[in-house]
């Protein structure tokens, strides 16, 4: 990919300098500012795909936790009501009309609106700092095109989302969570066509959450150090 950049902060030129010669670098105009995001081979991003309450927050959290020298997550801008799970490091709570205007004035690097669970989310271009660790991105399904044109690995994570659901979320919201989840899961997550496009398919146990993390962190330690080349850049 090819494009012209008319700003680069001293942070991303920082990063293109310290950077080996032979690790490529890809530039990504964002939305509609003159800006960009510099990615290499040390800093792109990993997308987490789910079913709601299949775990993805929960491993994220803990792959981060357990490998912060090679993770980071970046905060996500949402509109919905916080909930007693949520982790306020990582969310900014904002009104449907503030995310509106952000969207405009194109602050997003990736953005979507859930209608089933009348919830708007998206990254800041701002929160993906330049550094070289991951960012560790949760997304939802109809964000999948637009990922699979941009670097990064792609997760899905599989599990038993009733179970998810019963542990994390109010009970009258249970079965309006399990309707989307059937909805999402015959007319994508089940699909060749989405599934032909993930990196690593992972069946999260509901065990031992620690356990899960550890044995997921190895899956993309391994898929790292086993692509020199990195086919997810």
């Amino acid at each position: 990919m090819s494009i012209s950049i008319n700003k680069i902060s001293s942070c991303q030129r920082s990063a293109v300098t310290l950077f080996q010669p032979k690790a490529p670098t890809k530039e990504l105009l964002t939305s509609k500012k003159k800006t960009s995001l510099v990615f290499n081979q040390q800093n792109f991003p990993i997308y987490f795909f789910g079913l709601s309450g299949v775990g993805k927050t929960t491993l994220i959290d803990l792959l981060e936790k357990s490998s912060s020298d090679l993770f980071y997550i970046p905060k996500v801008s949402i509109t919905r009501q916080p909930r007693k799970d949520d982790d306020p490091r990582y969310i900014e709570y904002v009104s449907k009309e503030d995310f509106i205007q952000a969207k405009d004035r194109g602050d997003f690097f990736t953005s979507t609106s859930l209608e089933s669970l009348k919830t708007d989310y998206g990254y800041r271009t701002s929160n993906l700092v330049c550094t070289n660790k991951h960012p560790l991105m949760a997304m939802p399904p109809d964000r999948i095109e637009e990922i699979n044109r941009l670097p990064g690995m792609k997760i899905y994570i599989e599990g038993d989302f009733h179970k998810g659901l019963t542990l994390r979320c109010d009970p009258k919201e249970v079965p309006i969570r399990e309707k989307a989840n059937r909805a999402a899961l015959e007319q994508l997550f089940s699909q060749p066509q989405f599934l032909n496009k993930m990196d690593i398919i992972f069946n999260n146990q509901f065990g031992i959450p620690e356990d899960s993390a550890n044995k997921l962190k190895k899956i993309v330690e391994d898929k790292l150090l086993s692509q020199p080349s990195h086919p997810y850049f």
